[in-house]
């Protein structure tokens, strides 16, 4: 009910449930802070003078939907006190005792150097299999810009074309519902750090095809059904980081990340090559016997050749293997195996 239609009575009993205060009565029922609401108050307060208009002082306002600091602490709350969850992911195996997690990235359409040719034909391979499915982790397109290490000149598709290229490219994997889970790289967020943009390029092409975007890195749940039987792991995947050029310093990097992030696997890339290690160490079980566990890391590959004349080259880079990495999750037993 608007304040006009009350009785002075009623608006002065309405103002005493506020505790006295005007704006928050105002606020709390929902009408704008007026020059002739202030002044009905000042009269029946008997205040003098009672002729301003009222919206003067340090709670000015100049909009009507600004928000309170109320508001702004109660939104603030409910956002820092977030949950973060891990992606489900539940898989019914057809023909094979395990699926097939293909775990590809570092593609780098645009550039003379990409080996479009494979990276389709393993596209068109992880369709054509019943039991598998991709996991894309990130460096899509190469994105050169001005702040880059590589110049903008040696982009031979503009930004535009390489990520409409990628969504072609995963289009039919996303319809037939094996493109799982899409990260972005950090060439993806090149665009973002040089413009600003909260929305990295491989969200929209997520948001294109209709696929779970869960930015540099995320943790997966899954529950592989064979017949009666099922198994559940869970799995970090992350774009990948760091500069270390040989195999050791690379490993490395995965061995912190999984010491960081538990689970049955870590897959990662970023660094180009392709690589499995399994990593063990001892713990003592629930019945308080002493055993050995496991856990397979994954360098996930890459589709940039490294030839003459490019970034790789001139930074004497180790030459990386084509391809992309994937991992083995059973469903009769519960077992994961890294396979390049």
């Amino acid at each position: 009910m608007h304040y006009s239609e009350l009785t002075d009575t009623q608006l002065l009993e309405l103002l005493a449930s506020y505790g006295g205060k005007r704006r928050a009565m105002a606020r709390g029922e929902g009408w704008s802070w007026s020059g002739s609401l202030h002044r009905r108050l000042a009269r029946l307060a008997n205040d003098e003078p009672y002729t301003n208009f009222g919206n003067t002082g340090p709670d000015a306002q100049r909009f009507s939907n600004e928000k309170t600091i109320e508001e702004i602490d109660l939104a603030y709350r409910e956002l820092t006190d977030r949950c973060e969850y891990a992606l489900d992911i539940e898989i019914i195996l057809q023909t094979a005792d395990y699926y097939n997690v293909v775990c590809a990235g570092d593609v780098h359409l645009g550039v003379p150097e990409c080996a479009y040719g494979p990276w389709t034909t393993l596209c068109n391979w992880t369709l054509e299999q019943p039991d598998a499915g991709m996991i894309f982790h990130g460096d899509g397109g190469n994105v050169s810009t001005v702040g880059s290490p590589s110049s903008p000149a040696v982009d031979l598709l503009p930004f535009e074309k390489q990520f409409r290229l990628l969504a072609y490219n995963l289009t039919p994997l996303a319809e037939a519902g094996k493109l799982l889970l899409l990260l972005e790289g950090n060439h993806e967020d090149r665009i973002r750090r040089a413009t600003g943009l909260k929305a990295s390029p491989m969200q929209r092409v997520a948001q294109e095809l209709d696929v779970p975007y869960r930015g540099y890195e995320t943790f997966v749940r899954w529950r592989i059904m064979k017949g009666e039987k099922s198994e559940v792991y869970t799995g970090y995947h992350h774009h990948g980081r760091g500069a270390a050029r040989t195999e050791g310093g690379i490993l490395n990097n995965l061995i912190a990340m999984a010491k960081l992030n538990r689970a049955d696997y870590l897959a990662a890339g970023h660094t180009h090559h392709l690589f499995a290690h399994t990593l063990t160490w001892r713990e003592v079980a629930a019945d308080g016997e002493v055993v050995v566990r496991k856990e397979p890391v994954l360098n996930t590959g890459s589709f940039q050749r490294t030839q003459g004349d490019t970034y790789a080259t001139r930074n004497a880079f180790t030459p990386a293997v084509i391809g992309a990495g994937s991992l083995h999750l059973y469903g009769t037993k519960h077992s994961v195996h890294a396979r390049t």
